[in-house]
């Protein structure tokens, strides 16, 4: 119980990592402002790996690990995005006051609305 076995094709061995405890909230959806966010993001979806120490999203309760799941542009809906279609989304947009974005835990399965 509580076990998880892992099949791993010898030649991508190396991708193998020990992934860090996640200790933070199943969901957090916020709007966000139209200034610099401090966030890197990478992978499909778009997973947060850095927020800066002056990021915003902090007090909105986001961390380091966090999937993008949507994000609201105007009243339109975008999802299963990866890290550069969401990079152009905030830039294309960047002046919206109507931005919000849905971060999930890792372990959560990206799903369409």
């Amino acid at each position: 119980e509580g076990k998880i076995l892992r099949f791993v094709h010898p030649d991508h061995s190396h991708l193998l990592t020990c992934a860090p405890r996640y200790d933070g909230p199943d969901e957090v959806t916020c709007k966000i402002p139209s200034n610099d966010l401090g966030m890197s993001v990478n992978g499909t979806p778009p997973i947060v790996f850095r927020l800066t120490e002056h990021s915003p999203l902090h007090d909105e309760g986001v961390v380091v690990g966090m999937k993008i799941d949507t994000i609201t542009l105007d009243g339109v809906k975008y999802y299963e995005m990866d890290h550069w279609e969401l990079m152009a989304l905030l830039k294309d947009y960047q002046d919206s006051p109507n931005r919000i974005i849905r971060f999930v835990a890792p372990h959560y399965v990206i799903t369409p609305p």
